[in-house]
């Protein structure tokens, strides 16, 4: 009996070299991979890289009711018969406005009450890398024009999606173009490629990989870094092209305790000075009322995204607060 488990085991570790052979030949066969340490680019995952599925989001153009895919499609900028500089919009599907009408959404209510145009360029399931793909890209800056506020729309989910392993492993079987992650490398964000197939991808996945994801999410310090860094390169991208300075850059953080709030500590009061030193300003919802966006405030009770209630009730508060600090 000991000799057949010890047969067995031997047999387990020797497939599990043969296994990171493998993966280590085709990640070092493979070219994008370049600069990216063995281990850290999931060299195995067969996802479509953020450019290609930016240019089908662009192809495919805007949001039109009645449309069954309305949530992979840009919505159309509201508000454009104002003159006044506009606001440009980023996030996931708490800024695009998932399951609502076009005048139930935050940047409806936002363009009305600011009497701006509103440029949404979130899109469901993005967060802040994609954010930072969007800005980096010299296309973008031909679509939309110079604002005088640039909002993020944060839920602390977000932090989630940074995580390669464990965001790919929840969200890309549905959206295909959530694989775009930005590695931090010597200090530097480094954009990962398409990376390449192999056939164990679902061991690989749900084992190995998410043992790795679990070391890195549980660092709230690391997890953090990450976020600022990203926040930092997308103002470095608009100091660029608009000017140093010349836009306000405010994340909106949608404060509430539902199933996406991942990580609630990430933003406390030691994170939001130092975002504010770099010219970030922060504005909890918490802050602007203390009614709870709790279940009364769902699209439903199995789904935390906000109704119309939710934004009629935080949209002219955060108006008033961006008119009460002008600078």
């Amino acid at each position: 009996m000991k000799k057949k488990i010890y047969v067995f085991l031997v047999n387990v570790v020797f497939l599990i070299i043969i296994i990171l052979g493998i993966e280590f030949f085709l990640y070092k066969s493979n070219p994008e991979s370049e600069n990216l340490p063995f281990l850290f680019l999931a060299s195995s995952l067969n996802h479509p890289a953020m450019s290609e599925d930016y240019k089908v989001l662009k192809n495919n153009g805007y949001y039109e009711k009645g449309n069954s895919q309305e949530e992979f499609l840009f919505r159309k900028p509201v508000g454009l018969e104002y003159k006044k500089p506009p606001i440009i919009i980023f996030g996931g599907s708490y800024a695009w406005g998932a399951r609502l009408y076009e005048d139930q959404t935050f940047h409806y209510k936002l363009s009305e009450l600011m009497q701006r145009p509103v440029y949404n360029r979130a899109i469901s399931g993005w967060g802040v890398q994609h954010m930072l793909y969007q800005l980096e890209r010299d296309d973008f800056y031909e679509d939309v024009p110079k604002p005088e506020y640039v909002i993020y729309l944060y839920i602390s989910n977000h932090i989630s999606r940074m995580h390669k392993y464990n965001f790919i492993y929840k969200y890309s079987r549905k959206y295909s173009y959530n694989y775009l992650k930005y590695n931090l490398i010597a200090d530097k964000l480094i954009e990962e490629k398409k990376p390449q197939h192999i056939p164990y991808l679902r061991i690989y996945e749900q084992f190995i990989l998410r043992y790795f994801a679990k070391i890195n999410e549980n660092n709230s310090k690391k997890s953090f870094d990450i976020f600022e860094k990203h926040l930092l390169a997308c103002k470095e991208q608009m100091d660029k092209h608009w000017g140093e300075n010349n836009v306000k850059f405010i994340l909106l953080y949608y404060d509430s305790q539902d199933c996406f709030n991942d990580f609630p500590s990430i933003l406390n009061e030691e994170n939001i000075k130092k975002l504010s030193n770099d010219g970030i300003t922060v504005i909890k919802t918490s802050d602007l009322t203390d009614i709870a966006l709790d279940e009364n405030y769902w699209l439903d009770d199995r789904d935390p995204h906000p109704h119309e209630k939710a934004w009629e009730l935080i949209t002219p508060l955060f108006v008033e607060y961006l008119n009460n600090n002008k600078q």
